[in-house]
Order: structure tokens, then sequence, then C-alpha cells
């Protein structure tokens, strides 16, 4: 303990009602933060079919595992498994969506070299995809898995923190219903997938029936190789 004069004192508040820290609190509530991101699903809902439809040239995954071409492409595939030993969620500064690292025992967020007052869990969940031509790993991250999941990191962090009085960190069986589904993706392929041959960040995906048919109409893609792998629709 140290003391000081009163020219050098600073003053201290605890818990008050102060409107401006009320204001803050409530936009860090658990409805706020599904808010906020089901508004961020909906414009992105939006810009979709032009996402799809015309800047996404068709790869089957085959050809993504195989590609010497950075760029982005639409594929098709079932989610066949997830994979666990990776965890499904990272701890972020509440304004920047970087993960947060230890440097020198403090917490830093990477993005704005900051000490975050508050950590806000985001979704990173790997994903093995297959379709007929093969398999590859794909990384769903936040807004994304919130389409296909619709509830946010958070809040399955509480359920699973309050239901087993742990730290949260074990496997949500809401992700689990993702799995042997069909989806159309957005894959980002950069240099680094290249050399690695390592996972691929998604960077939309969607499981409209009408998106995927038009999408299939728009690639002249044979519906008929894909009719032997599982699907949560068929492509009438």
């Amino acid at each position: 303990m140290q003391l000081c004069n009163s020219w050098n004192a600073s003053k201290l508040h605890f818990s008050l009602d102060i409107p401006e820290v009320v204001q803050y609190k409530a936009s860090l509530s658990t409805t706020n933060l599904s808010q906020q991101l089901s508004q961020s699903v909906t414009q992105t809902s939006i810009n979709s079919q032009d996402e799809f439809l015309s800047s996404a040239k068709y790869m089957s995954i085959g050809d993504i595992r195989q590609s010497t071409e950075i760029g982005m492409f639409g594929t098709l595939g079932n989610i066949h498994k997830i994979q666990t030993n990776f965890g499904w969620y990272y701890e972020s500064y509440n304004k920047c969506r970087k993960k947060v690292k230890i440097v020198d025992g403090q917490l830093i967020c990477p993005g704005c070299e900051k000490t975050p007052p508050l950590l806000i869990p985001r979704y990173k969940i790997h994903v093995l995809v297959m379709d007929h031509t093969g398999s590859a790993y794909f990384v769903l991250f936040d807004t994304h898995a919130y389409k296909l999941i619709h509830k946010t990191a958070r809040e399955l962090k509480l359920r699973l923190t309050e239901a087993t009085t742990g730290d949260g960190s074990s496997f949500p069986e809401e992700i689990e219903q993702i799995v042997q589904r069909r989806y159309l993706f957005k894959i980002k392929i950069i240099e680094f997938n290249i050399e690695q041959n390592s996972s691929f960040t998604v960077s939309n995906v969607t499981d409209d029936v009408n998106l995927i048919n038009a999408f299939i109409s728009s690639q002249g893609i044979n519906k008929v190789e894909y009719e032997g792998v599982s699907a949560n629709s068929t492509f009438a």
C-alpha cells in the first residue's frame, strides 16, 4: 500500500448507477451481442446471392486441395465431422476480433496492442467437408458459424459454464447440428494454403436451397454427381 497526498490521489467509484456505465454494461449483454450478430448475418445474407453467383467460381473440394490458384471460390459439400481437438472458440477483445495473447504475463490484443477490459468468446470451428471428389478442412469463424448455429459463442459458453461449473471449454451439443448437412461455401485460397496444404477459411456459407440450386445452374454443375452424398436436401 502507498500513501499519497491529495494532489496526486485518484478517486475510484464502485458499482455506481452512472448513466454512461449502465449504458456500457447494457451494450455488453448477451441479447445485445446476439442482435448485433443477427443484423450482421442479415446484411451478409442480402449480399450472399451476388457473392456466390457473380464472384465465386466453382471448384470441387478435390480441386481446392490441389489448387495453385489464389482467390475466392465456391464449393458444395457436407460437413462430415468437427475437428474437436482445436476447440470451438477463442477469446477476443470486445472491440476487436483478434485473439488475445499473453505477453509478459498480461493479456494483449495484437490488433490494437491494448489490454482488453472485457473478453468476448468468438467461434473458430474446424470442420471436415466432403464432396464426391475428396475432403478438406475448413475453418468457420464467428459470423459464419453463427449463421449455422443461430446462437453466439458467448451464449453457448455461458450455458456450459452454468451447467458444468467449468470454464465452458467442453464441446456444446448445439454445434453438432451442423454435421451431415450440405452447404454452399465460399472459400478463400491464399499462398499459405498452397504452400502448407492447410485448412481453408470460409468467407461465406449458406444452406439456402434456392441459392444452392441457382449456383449449380449458373456454374453448369452436374447434379447427378452429388446424389451419392448425404445431404439435408436434394438439388431439385
